[in-house]
């Protein structure tokens, strides 16, 4: 029965790709999932954007200013209140010279910082369960859209060769448990 399976059932598992909805693609492409359907798409190449739904950017929160710490000339006059530290910064440390007032903040290269669980993103910060999109937001779910403050859904594919090993795992247990 094994011997069936390995050399007439798996060449045809392996040969084409059926995907949900009956579509049927050939060894060489994914199913790729889009707009709700499921078409048949290269291995290395992104789907289309034509094909998928846009959603409009969220607009960056503002970054935080920060306060620095001054010196007299380039000389430190009192190391304990002149550099931050756990002492004289309330928040968090971005350097010897730069508190930002927010607790775990996240320090940015602008020289500003964004709340907690938030990133730096440009001149602003992104929302938690947000990604940075060259100057503005869109959910971690989503893909940074082509055209400005755009954002695409992150579409979904399945794997030829996952399928076939699935397919071929539960043909193997279905004909044993037949046979018993």
């Amino acid at each position: 029965m094994i011997t069936f399976l390995l050399f007439f059932v798996l060449p045809v598992v392996i040969a084409d790709i059926r995907c949900p909805g009956g579509k049927i693609c050939p060894s060489n492409q994914n199913c790729c999932k889009v707009n709700g359907q499921y078409e048949c798409c290269d291995l290395n190449t992104e789907i289309p954007e034509r094909s998928e739904n846009t959603y409009a950017g969220t607009a960056l929160e503002p970054a935080l200013d920060p306060s620095f710490f001054n010196t007299t000339n380039g000389t430190t006059q009192n190391w304990l209140y002149d550099t931050c530290n756990i002492i004289s910064c309330a928040g968090t440390c971005c350097s010897d010279r730069m508190c930002c007032h927010a607790l775990n903040a996240e320090c940015c290269p602008s020289n500003k910082c964004c709340r907690f669980f938030s990133t730096c993103c440009e001149d602003g910060c992104c929302s938690d369960g947000q990604r940075c999109c060259k100057g503005w937001c869109c959910k971690k779910s989503q893909r940074c859209g082509t055209s400005h403050f755009t954002c695409t859904d992150a579409s979904g594919v399945l794997m030829p060769a996952f399928i076939s090993v699935l397919i071929l795992v539960t043909a193997s247990f279905v004909t044993k448990s037949y046979l018993l």
